[in-house]
């Protein structure tokens, strides 16, 4: 890229930043004298970003370590100085929310939930949206996760949603999300999705995500729970999750059981003492295959349209660093006796025998009989071939030395 047109981009860029920024604080700026006074008698919700956290983020943009040119910097802490002024909007509609139907959510028993934990690049979603088809589950969908204010959708009529569709209001909400992003992993905000990516939108997910492949998998890191991750599965994570599950089996109606999919294996034990009858479902795909399709994915993820793909180093970093302690960590959970309530589903049988593979789900995971009509072949996927899909020898992955250290990962 020349000089000109980077500069003209960031030029653009900024006064973008920086007009968002006027606004959010002109909206914003009226109601911190009042959420300011909510919080002496209430608790932080769980979808406003912490202070330390916002201080550490904006301390990672402007520390000499990070690999950015000055320019990606100012955007950055421009979009950060964006979240920041926002908390009380957020605060007092999640506030206005508990106000509403808080006693109704309080009195929702999550009965018997299903949680789907798998690794990145498994076959989770697909399984997940076979499975959310299914009239006795529900589960949080895409666009009430992101916005996860009762009273907010209570004023959008279903109508009008049903009459925007699906792929309208998906294309008006995330925008062209990059081709090679949509082959690989296709959104409906109107359907379920990997449960943990929108509570870290909430917490400055899409931006740590620029900051360097360490900085994401310190307080983010979803295979366990560590001294630097615990505040945000613990504090924030953990209350969003069951205020989420209650608000879902809310709005869905009794009778209904909650499925909830995503990555999050560091707080499922967690989970289990929270919900003693949850059922889990775990789909396993051959380790170096899935880390090859991590990778390109991780390269392919969508971010505001200024930043280009993250280099090539920080993904390969990032995606030995997680997903390799996810596989250790995930036998681990799976190898304990107590894991009893568990099924887990081999992605080859999950390709070979959709419908059979569906049937034991049901049957051994869910403790449900299969819907008399199931699913005998793959949805179709709008896939034309990737861009961009390197080897693990392309990328410089030593494949032996992951080998040896996966050597002995098994499962059930």
């Amino acid at each position: 890229m020349s000089a000109e047109p980077a500069t003209a981009s960031f030029t653009l860029s900024a006064l973008r930043f920086t007009l968002g920024l006027v606004l959010r604080l002109l909206v914003a700026a009226p109601l911190w004298p009042l959420y300011g006074l909510l919080r002496l008698l209430n608790a932080r919700p769980p979808v406003v970003v912490p202070w330390s956290r916002w201080s550490w983020a904006m301390g990672k943009v402007f520390a000499p370590t990070l690999a950015r040119p000055w320019q990606d910097r100012v955007i950055l802490a421009l979009g950060l100085a964006q979240r920041g002024v926002t908390a009380p909007i957020w605060g007092l509609a999640w506030m206005l929310d508990e106000l509403i139907y808080g006693r109704a959510l309080d009195a929702v028993r999550v009965e018997a939930p299903i949680f789907e934990i798998s690794a990145a690049r498994s076959g989770s979603t697909q399984l997940a949206r076979y499975l959310e088809s299914d009239p006795r589950l529900c589960s949080p969908i895409v666009i009430q996760t992101v916005v996860p204010f009762m009273w907010f959708w209570a004023l959008i009529p279903q109508a009008l949603l049903d009459r925007v569709g699906s792929k309208r209001l998906t294309w008006l909400i995330v925008g062209d999300l990059p081709e090679d992003f949509i082959a690989r992993h296709e959104v409906d905000v109107l359907g379920t999705d990997t449960f943990e990516v929108m509570a870290y939108t909430h917490h400055l997910g899409e931006l740590i995500h620029q900051l360097g492949a360490a900085p994401f998998a310190e307080v983010m890191g979803y295979a366990r729970v560590t001294p630097t991750s615990r505040a945000f599965w613990e504090e924030d994570f953990l209350p969003f999750f069951d205020r989420m599950a209650r608000k879902t089996l809310y709005q869905a109606g009794p009778g209904r059981r909650l499925l909830i999919k995503g990555h999050f294996l560091g707080v499922a034990e967690a989970l289990e003492a929270r919900y003693p009858d949850a059922r889990f479902l775990t789909m396993h795909r051959e380790p170096l295959q899935r880390l090859r399709s991590a990778l390109n994915y991780l390269h392919a993820q969508p971010a505001d349209r200024y930043f280009p793909p993250l280099p090539w180093a920080w993904v390969v970093e990032r995606g030995l660093s997680l997903e390799l302690d996810y596989e250790e960590a995930e036998r681990a959970w799976l190898a304990r006796p107590e894991a009893t309530r568990h099924l887990l589903i081999p992605f080859q049988d999950y390709v070979a025998d959709l419908p059979g593979t569906l049937r034991r789900v049901y049957v051994e995971g869910m403790g449900m009989s299969p819907l008399e009509t199931l699913p005998t072949v793959h949805a179709h996927r709008a896939r034309s071939g990737y861009a961009v899909d390197r080897s693990l020898e392309d990328l410089g992955v030593d494949v032996a030395q992951v080998r040896a250290r996966l050597e002995g990962v098994t499962t059930r």
